[in-house]
């Protein structure tokens, strides 16, 4: 029998082809174990159920994604919060492009019931609290003004990201989006770019905007 370690980076790995061929999670440890030529109850021993498997996909997706932030956000300006709000939310979309099964696992989580204290509830509120601690440095740096009602701009990012995920989901078949063109990525990090400007603009320190 293989070490645990790597018999659950196996059976994530496997899960992960298995949703890249066939679109869905496998019914049961039988059907993955049928999948990778595995005996059942090793699988079993790993994941008890097909939740469970669910829960390592999802645990490992926000892993490389919270790697690939960081990673992306040290090379971000670091006294302009706002340049690193749209450096994260750029990164957001290039692991979403570079990873589109773990992302699909992330978004349709992310729009069914979360698990109270599960990786994807983790996740979003730590996502919320970067976003809101970084519009209040962007206060106290007079990039934006002291009037900005903070939380409803937090709530109008976790709009837009929410709206990212339903795009990717559904883009084959909306009306609106089938004469465009431009890739996912491009057409979202476009969004992403427009929304940063237009919110930093109109909220403006009224020194700022009448310069």
């Amino acid at each position: 029998m293989e070490r645990p370690g790597n018999l659950y980076q196996k059976l994530i790995f496997a899960a992960q082809s298995f949703l890249e061929e066939t679109g869905r999670m496998p019914a049961d440890a039988g059907e993955l174990a049928r999948h990778i030529d595995m005996d059942e109850g090793e699988i079993l021993e790993v994941f008890p159920s097909v939740q469970d498997l669910h829960e390592g996909l999802v645990y490992h997706a926000v892993t490389l994604l919270n790697d690939r932030q960081n990673r992306d956000l040290a090379d971000a300006n670091i006294t302009d919060p706002i340049e690193q709000l749209n450096c994260f939310l750029q990164s957001y979309l290039d692991w979403a492009d570079e990873n589109p099964v773990f992302f699909e696992v992330m978004a349709r989580g992310l729009s069914s019931p979360i698990k109270p204290d599960g990786t994807l509830q983790r996740y979003t509120l730590s996502m919320r609290d970067l976003c809101l601690r970084k519009l209040r440095e962007a206060q106290q740096l007079g990039i934006l003004s002291a009037d900005l009602d903070i939380e409803t701009a937090v709530m109008m990012m976790h709009y837009l990201v929410k709206g990212t995920n339903m795009v990717f989901a559904t883009r084959s078949i909306d009306p609106w989006l089938k004469c465009d063109p431009r890739p996912f990525r491009e057409l979202s990090g476009h969004i992403f770019s427009e929304f940063m400007r237009y919110m930093t603009q109109a909220n403006a320190p009224a020194s700022t905007e009448n310069a």
